[in-house]
């Protein structure tokens, strides 16, 4: 069978493999399954890389850190349109517009 697949890889034009066909090399003798470590799936590579890793809530002094780090940074201008862009045309259901004015209300009466 490897005889009969280099035949076909032959046939392929160099320019043409990754574009056309889903090969990524034009030789039989690589075989996928000799590297074990390639053939894991995504999510097996990310387990691995994440073992042994705290990745679930941050202690509250490194929130504390990382909320002070990001507060009085204004966006700038061209951020700000992207923002803009991104929610222009979104319709509101009625239950989540009344929580937002709700919101705005309560915003506003604090800083008063």
């Amino acid at each position: 069978m490897y005889i009969e697949e280099q035949r076909y890889f032959n046939m392929i034009k160099p320019e043409e493999v990754k574009n056309r066909y889903y090969n990524l090399s034009l030789s039989s003798k690589k075989l996928w399954h000799q590297y074990p470590d390639q053939v894991k799936t995504i999510g097996q590579k990310i387990s691995h890389t994440k073992k042994g890793k705290s990745n679930g809530p941050c202690s509250p002094e490194t929130a504390a850190k990382i909320s002070a780090s990001k507060k009085g940074k204004p966006f700038s201008d061209e951020h700000r349109e992207k923002l803009r862009q991104a929610k222009l045309g979104k319709k509101l259901s009625p239950e989540h517009r009344e929580k937002v004015i709700k919101t705005l209300k309560y915003i506003n009466t604090d800083n008063q």
